[in-house]
Parts: C-alpha cells; sequence; structure tokens
C-alpha cells in the first residue's frame, strides 16, 4: 500500500479522485460537502454506515476503506471479515438500502447516535444471509423476507423485538 493511503482521509481522498472528484462524491452518497472536506481534512470521520456508502459508490473495499489493510480492490480477501465468514459491499449494500428503506417508509430517522448501532445490525443481518445463501437469487430472496420481518416488526413492536435499539 502506497505510503500516502495509511490514513482515512487520504482512502477518502482516493475514493472522491475515483469517482471523479469531492463533489462527485458528495453528489452521488448525498453527504454534505462540508461533512466531506471535515473528513478529507482528517477534522472528523464518518460513522460507519456513512463508510459503507462510501466504498459502494467508489467501489472499493469497505475493509481496506475503514483500516487501510490489503488494497482498495474488491475481492474476496478484501471483504469484510466476521466470524469467517465473508460478507460482500454489495450484500452490504443491498441490505442496508432494504433497512433504510423500511424504517424511511414507517418515517423513522436515524440519529448520529444510531449509525453504530445499525451498522452492526446491517453486518449482523448480512452474515446470516450470506451464511444460508448459495446464490445471489437466494441472497434477494432472503432480504425480501428480512424486509416483511421488519415491516411487521415495526408496525407491531415489542420489547423483545430485534429492532428495539433499547434493548
Amino acid at each position: 500500500m502506497n505510503s500516502e493511503l495509511n490514513d482515512l482521509s487520504e482512502r477518502l481522498r482516493y475514493c472522491a479522485n475515483k469517482v471523479g472528484s469531492g463533489n462527485q462524491l458528495s453528489r452521488i452518497t448525498g453527504v454534505s460537502r462540508r461533512a466531506l472536506e471535515n473528513w478529507l481534512t482528517g477534522k472528523a470521520e464518518p460513522k460507519a454506515l456513512v463508510a459503507v456508502l462510501i466504498a459502494e459508490k467508489a467501489e472499493v473495499s469497505l475493509k481496506w476503506l475503514l483500516t487501510g489493510e490489503g488494497g482498495p480492490e474488491i475481492s474476496t480477501e478484501n471483504s469484510i471479515t466476521k466470524q469467517d465468514d465473508r460478507i460482500s459491499n454489495a450484500l452490504l449494500a443491498k441490505v442496508r438500502t432494504a433497512l433504510t428503506q423500511v424504517r424511511a417508509e414507517a418515517g423513522l430517522r436515524l440519529r448520529d447516535s444510531d449509525f453504530d448501532w445499525f451498522f452492526d445490525y446491517i453486518v449482523d443481518k448480512a452474515e446470516k444471509i450470506s451464511a444460508i445463501a448459495e446464490t445471489e437469487e437466494q441472497e434477494d430472496l432472503l432480504i425480501k423476507m428480512l424486509v416483511a420481518e421488519e415491516r411487521d416488526a415495526l408496525q407491531y413492536p415489542s420489547k423483545s423485538s430485534v429492532t428495539d435499539q433499547s434493548a
């Protein structure tokens, strides 16, 4: 890895250059230009969920973006690894999109304090889908089932609900 890519701000700059510019990265991710500039200058760091979106749009490895380990190319080795299960950026993005859409339909917005919890929740669901699905079609079917489950949980919340953030 190049020494200039040793910190997160430089890896984010790499992503901005890869998509064309900081303005372009801001536009395609929906992140404000001011927030992006703070990340590019090292004054702040993006939340994990935003990093997933940046990795997806810039087509770089999420593991590389977050840690600097490996290279920016997306490959099996660069996919996020947790408990020896490999989860592709594409699967994480599909699960994130589906769960974000369900919450938006229910009129729920994530507070800044919820981003880390929501990212962990997405990774957990993606791990389970990855462990079961053998094809992309099976992944898509499991995501549809997850969406139905989430809609039910939001329509009929309970104290034991997985979507209860206070639990």
